[in-house]
């Protein structure tokens, strides 16, 4: 089930981020805005993990990094193959891993269209 993406704007400079940070990491300003992200971002890049560690019953994994149209960039998992770097794709935040219960959430990039 996916939720809604959220971001934290800089009350000082307007750097947006896809996560709350204690200071800016340009201005140093304490104080943040959240602020609804879009769903729609470009692919920068990706790479596939083929070594995952104990409990991934996948083969390997493709992450990738996605930036937003207001320049904020997430790490996430791309879940789509013949992935290509500048493409567009939408972006989800859902539960990426299920442990009895235990959940993991996380972005993860979908093909647009």
């Amino acid at each position: 089930m996916a939720t809604k993406l959220t971001g934290y704007k800089c009350t000082n400079c307007g750097r947006v981020t896809t996560y709350h940070r204690l200071r800016c990491l340009s201005c140093a300003n304490e104080r943040f805005e959240t602020i609804a992200l879009p769903e729609d971002a470009t692919l920068v890049t990706f790479t596939e993990v083929h070594m995952l560690p104990f409990g991934f019953d996948q083969r390997f994994l493709r992450f990738g990094v996605a930036e937003f149209s207001n320049g904020a960039r997430a790490t996430g998992w791309v879940t789509f193959e013949n992935a290509k770097s500048g493409m567009p794709v939408k972006v989800r935040r859902e539960t990426i891993r299920d442990d009895h219960g235990d959940k993991t959430f996380g972005f993860t990039f979908h093909p647009a269209g």
